[in-house]
């Protein structure tokens, strides 16, 4: 039987594996995130700040409190990065 704890978000229902957490990302994390995404540019950080702190965007963090996912949703909705740091993937 998986321990992992269950989760509901955004009306779907999600489990997440042990070890790891998902919880809102905060500013602290657009460097991470504008640094491996494929269409950052100038201002794009400025851009990911915004989505952090004014939209739903959630990160998936590891037992070492690390950022190894997020996902960014923009002003109306829709998703703007869902994204695995390469160092994670598998």
């Amino acid at each position: 039987m998986n321990s992992a704890p269950n989760f509901t978000y955004s009306h779907q229902f999600f489990r997440v594996p042990g070890g790891y957490q998902l919880r809102p990302l905060n500013l602290e994390n657009s460097q991470q995130i504008n640094s491996v995404w494929p269409h950052r540019a100038e201002g794009s950080e400025k851009f990911i700040e915004h989505m952090i702190e004014y939209n739903s965007s959630t990160g998936l963090y590891n037992e070492s409190d690390e950022l190894v996912a997020w996902c960014l949703q923009l002003d109306f909705g829709s998703l703007a990065a869902l994204q695995v740091d390469e160092k994670h993937l598998k």
